[in-house]
This record gives C-alpha cells, structure tokens and sequence, in this order.
C-alpha cells in the first residue's frame, strides 16, 4: 500500500501505471522456465468526511476489479464513483 499525500487521482494512477510498466519488465528466473511479472494495482483517493479504512477498501475493490478485467492493469474510482481503467497496452 501507498500513501501520496498531495497526491490527485490521476496523478496517483500515473504513478501506478508507472509502476506497473517497470514491473512488467522484471523477470522471474525459474527453473526451467522465466515467467514475466505483472501487477494489478487499485486506486483510491481520500476525501473529506471518509475513514482510512473506507478508502483503503475502495481500493482493494479496484484492485479486484484489475484482476477480474484480465490483470496487469491500473484501475481506480474517480470522485463521481465512476471506475477508470488504465489499460497494460
């Protein structure tokens, strides 16, 4: 878990999709093979008048969501409550 202070939602999923993409070029040496890392990643950000772990689970959500939509992506809840997903491509 991250916490950006003076840190909006898109820039938080920038860092995120940043973060991803560098992680996408790792690499997992495993006898016999080498397997590519990826990284789902959900992103909330904290408001006014919401508990930490309110947000907290905000992202998890999205997190899930990453997952669900086919991993190795950046997803997040904009403000409205409307999902934004960052594509791996």
């Amino acid at each position: 878990m991250l916490l950006l202070p003076e840190t909006n939602l898109k820039q938080a999923c920038a860092l995120a999709e940043r973060l991803r993409e560098k992680i996408s070029t790792l690499r997992c040496d495993t006898e016999p093979l080498e397997h590519p890392l990826t990284a789902s990643l959900g992103v909330a950000q904290h408001r006014q008048q919401r508990l930490l772990n309110e947000v907290i689970a905000e992202a998890d959500s999205c997190l899930y969501r990453a997952k669900q939509q086919g991993r190795n992506r950046v997803c997040s809840t904009e403000q409205e409550g409307m999902l934004q997903q960052v594509d791996s491509h």
